[in-house]
């Protein structure tokens, strides 16, 4: 994913992603800009195995693997709804975001009724339940950025917990994830993700820590044990079981509800519940080759990750598989070396990921051109106004 919210803080790490966008597939180095510099690591602009040399006055053009060429027009063009509210932020970090941000100071303010504080990569899965709730809501908010690799000390003096996420609502400060949404349920209370008090909204509260169950035995099979454990592919099979176990359970939930979600209705369980189970079925094909989102074990399950796939704000909030699997790798050194159970399928999930990355490319033309320009010794003086 390219210049985007969910950016990852390894300036110099590269990709090659692989799409068709409007039938034309695409083979693009993609590099992304070191955070609160104009400088970056591009290093070609590739034609089948040909380096393109830069000559004045040539037009850039993105070539595919085959005859086609495109153009940055084309590309834009073809590429436009996948970037809607998409915005750049200059020498801030990250460096854009999926919507409207304020910049990250201590003397921040705002108009609107929520304010919320997160991480600057979209990794957190705390955060996301919060930003997936506003999105479900429909609520006008400002995001404020915190990076968790040098967190502001005004931050760490303002929230308690020092940790994200955090959020303003109403002028009253609330931090913990769950008593966010809680609190944003009160404030906004349609469209509801809580029944009115009783058994049932105590229910679906049960159901939030159950799914928070599923998830913490997911993470433990898929490293060989728990979070500040050295992992022990012995107790692999073991962790497995209980995973399994866990999911056969949730899988009996499922089956409690007439439709597809925890409860009768979208709730906070399934916003709870979507961040870890959406990592987790981008990191266990990966490590484990346990494909969990078509498991035909867990039919259920399926048509729940199908439901949420369907609602826009999910989509807007959703990381893609590669996200995910970077930052398991990266960060908790996680082998994710499996062969996945289903290739076909995990090749059409990078499509969609890969096409967004296009996107952002495009979006980025101005900042693209002038690194390719300055890393190749020409700079914008040297060449004419195409």
């Amino acid at each position: 994913r390219l210049f985007s919210d969910k950016e990852k803080q390894h300036p110099q790490e590269r990709s090659m992603a692989m799409s068709t966008i409007g039938g034309l597939s695409l083979r693009t180095p993609i590099v992304r800009l070191q955070h609160g510099s104009q400088r970056s690591r591009v290093h070609q602009v590739q034609s089948g195995a040909t380096r393109l040399p830069l000559r004045r006055h040539m037009p850039v053009t993105m070539t595919a693997t085959g005859e086609t060429t495109v153009s940055w027009e084309t590309l834009q063009t073809r590429t436009a709804d996948r970037v809607a509210g998409y915005e750049l932020r200059p020498n801030a970090v990250p460096s854009s975001s999926a919507g409207p941000s304020l910049p990250t100071e201590p003397s921040l303010s705002t108009s609107k009724r929520v304010l919320l504080y997160r991480d600057t990569n979209a990794w957190c899965p705390f955060c996301e339940r919060v930003w997936l709730a506003l999105e479900e809501k429909g609520i006008d908010y400002d995001t404020a950025f915190i990076d968790l690799r040098d967190k502001p000390v005004w931050f760490k003096q303002m929230v308690p917990t020092a940790l994200v996420p955090a959020a303003t609502i109403d002028g009253e400060l609330v931090w913990e994830s769950l008593d966010i949404l809680i609190k944003l349920e009160e404030a906004f209370p349609t469209p509801a993700l809580l029944p009115p008090p009783g058994a049932e909204r105590e229910r679906v509260l049960e159901l939030v820590s159950s799914a928070e169950a599923v998830g913490g035995a997911g993470y433990r099979f898929l490293r060989g044990g728990g979070f500040g454990e050295e992992p022990d592919e012995s107790k692999v099979p073991a962790l497995r079981e209980e995973f399994e176990a866990k999911l056969a359970d949730l899988e009996s939930v499922l089956g409690e509800s007439s439709g597809p979600f925890l409860a009768e209705d979208f709730s906070l369980a399934d916003i709870c519940a979507a961040p870890a189970l959406e990592r987790l079925a981008s990191n266990l094909p990966a490590g484990r080759g346990f494909d969990l989102r078509r498991n035909p074990a867990y039919p259920r399950l399926a048509d729940w990750y199908a439901a949420l796939d369907a609602r826009p704000a999910y989509r807007r909030v959703k990381a893609d598989d590669d996200t995910h699997n970077l930052v398991i790798r990266n960060i908790f050194g996680t082998n994710l070396s499996a062969a996945p159970e289903n290739p076909a399928a995990a090749a059409e999930d990078r499509g969609a990921a890969a096409a967004e990355a296009a996107a952002k490319l495009s979006k980025n033309h101005s900042a693209v051109v002038a690194d390719i320009l300055l890393n190749a010794g020409i700079g914008l003086s040297n060449i004419g106004p195409n």
